[in-house]
């Protein structure tokens, strides 16, 4: 799946241990998360909770292959931005990344603006 959204001009930096992509998350900003719920010995649920403790919040997208209600429930309270249920098509994917990377950049628009218009006013004060 990296090459294949590397193809479609998205850059990817893919992980296969947690401890890895978390001490990458430490110290670099992580726009967006791609995690599967269920893996061997960790879920993608217990790397978002670790990961929002060290790292300012991504956008987080989870794939599952089954749709467990609680998983999702907690997942929602964690702040996971999306759910995909396998199978995951390669432009699906692609389409709900640039979904969110358009939702940060717009964040990022509006709160520009927002600090803009606040330092005008106090600069209006002076």
């Amino acid at each position: 799946m990296q090459y294949l959204l590397a193809s479609d001009g998205i850059t990817v930096r893919a992980f296969n241990k947690p401890e890895e992509f978390l001490a990458h998350a430490a110290t670099r900003p992580v726009s967006v998360v791609v995690t599967d719920i269920w893996m061997e010995g960790v879920t993608g649920l217990e790397i978002l909770a670790r990961m929002c403790a060290i790292s300012p919040r991504p956008r987080v997208i989870v794939i599952t292959a089954r749709d467990d209600l609680d998983a999702r429930a907690e997942g929602m309270r964690l702040g996971v931005s999306d759910f995909l249920a396998k199978p995951v098509f390669r432009r699906q994917l692609a389409n709900r990344i640039r979904a969110q990377l358009e939702m940060i950049a717009t964040a990022r628009t509006t709160e520009d603006a927002l600090s803009n218009l606040e330092q005008a006013h106090t600069d209006g004060k002076k």
